[in-house]
């Protein structure tokens, strides 16, 4: 019988008129056939590594999508849920000892999905595992669990077992090591998660993992003690350097940051870190960093010219010295490709004041001018309050 067949006996006086109970019975209809094949195929060592991993995945996938496919008001989401769901959980358990590293892996992911919690110590097992994958996936996995299983171990043995993984070959089993130590902290308070997590910020050897720890802090943590981490993060480590400034950023939303912070960066010779700087600048309104975004608007990068445009812009009048350079700049390169002419009219528009109109009604009527700068000029003396609206919309 060909499966379409099979599918319609499973309705034989009619098919159910309620979407929700006819994808019910279409899921577990499917759940029921389907599952059983993909268990005995993960379980089959003769079939290739690579399918039966993808194979793993994709049944890690079918326990996923029941989260979303039904609303909360659907009573039918947990049996659903549970079809076949014991099989699943100890086959992944029987795989967690594969030849291969890929099916491994997933093993642990599968069981994520699965919330079988009680499977914890099973996978800190695989924290000891040979392949760095697979130890990165329990990693990981810990990583979101800690949210249910704030209890499971003492924060001391927790940490003990994390310590381990901060010598890793891999860079990102120790990234994931460092999120874990201040996930444990955020959860528990662990303070000495706190310090190690610091002090490998600054001395671990890769400045890509380094880099993630920062933005992770940024994130994710919201401690005082952070900020001088941070701060010579920004003075002396080039790779983590943009990554510690947006998560100073984040911290000045509830403590003190120093200004100077951000003004010195704005002589960086990486355009991602002045513009970093720049919206620093602009979200803590920093006033006194005028001069310096007037001086670095010189600059011949045209990344740092839009960025400190920006962030003189946000100052409005305050920053009205800065416009005779933003018009010079504006003249310069308002034939150029991209969108570098409207930022400068724009952030001269705000600086001026209506002491721009004038000139920006002589920008409107150049005959070179392009419809991106047109339109730039025509918000700005809306802004402006200028009322010839009918002068440009009517011509």
């Amino acid at each position: 019988m060909d499966l379409w067949q099979e599918l319609l006996t499973l309705w034989p006086d009619s098919i159910p008129d309620n979407r929700d109970q006819f994808c019910f019975e279409m899921e577990t209809w499917t759940r029921q056939k389907l599952i059983p094949s993909m268990l005995a195929y993960v379980k089959d060592l003769e079939q290739p590594p690579d399918t039966r991993h993808l194979v793993l995945f994709e049944l890690g996938r079918l326990f996923e999508r029941t989260a979303f496919l039904y609303t909360a008001e659907f009573k039918q989401v947990q049996p659903l849920f549970s079809i076949e769901r014991s099989a699943v959980k100890q086959t992944c358990l029987d795989l967690l000892s594969d030849p291969d590293q890929m099916v491994r892996a997933n093993a642990i992911f599968v069981l994520e999905k699965l919330h079988a919690y009680d499977t914890l110590e099973q996978i800190c097992e695989k924290l000891k595992d040979s392949k760095s994958f697979v130890r990165n996936a329990a990693l990981q996995v810990l990583h979101r669990w800690q949210f249910q299983q704030k209890e499971s171990h003492s924060s001391e043995e927790e940490f003990q077992s994390l310590l381990k993984h901060l010598t890793d070959r891999d860079g990102s089993n120790r990234s994931q090591a460092v999120q874990n130590m201040l996930l444990l902290f955020n959860n528990r308070g662990y303070v000495p998660a706190l310090e190690q997590a610091i002090a490998q910020l600054h001395r671990d050897r890769a400045g890509y993992v380094r880099a993630e720890i920062a933005e992770y802090m940024g994130n994710h943590v919201r401690d005082i003690a952070l900020i001088p981490a941070l701060i010579q993060s920004v003075k002396s480590d080039r790779q983590a350097r943009e990554a510690a400034l947006w998560a100073l950023i984040r911290l000045s939303e509830n403590f003190d940051v120093p200004p100077e912070i951000f003004i010195d960066a704005l002589r960086d010779p990486s355009w991602q870190v002045v513009g970093a700087a720049t919206q620093g600048i602009q979200i803590l309104h920093l006033s006194s960093a005028i001069p310096v975004l007037i001086r670095v608007l010189q600059d011949k990068s045209r990344v740092n010219i839009e960025a400190c445009a920006a962030a003189l812009g946000s100052f409005g009048t305050e920053a009205q010295d800065a416009a005779p350079l933003l018009l010079s700049l504006y003249h310069q390169y308002r034939r150029d490709s991209g969108d570098l002419g409207s930022d400068l009219i724009a952030a001269y528009a705000k600086v001026s004041g209506k002491s721009a109109i004038p000139v920006l009604l002589d920008i409107y009527k150049d005959p070179y001018a392009s419809y991106s700068i047109q339109s730039t000029v025509a918000t700005a003396l809306q802004h402006l309050g200028w009322e010839g609206e009918d002068y440009i919309f009517g011509r």
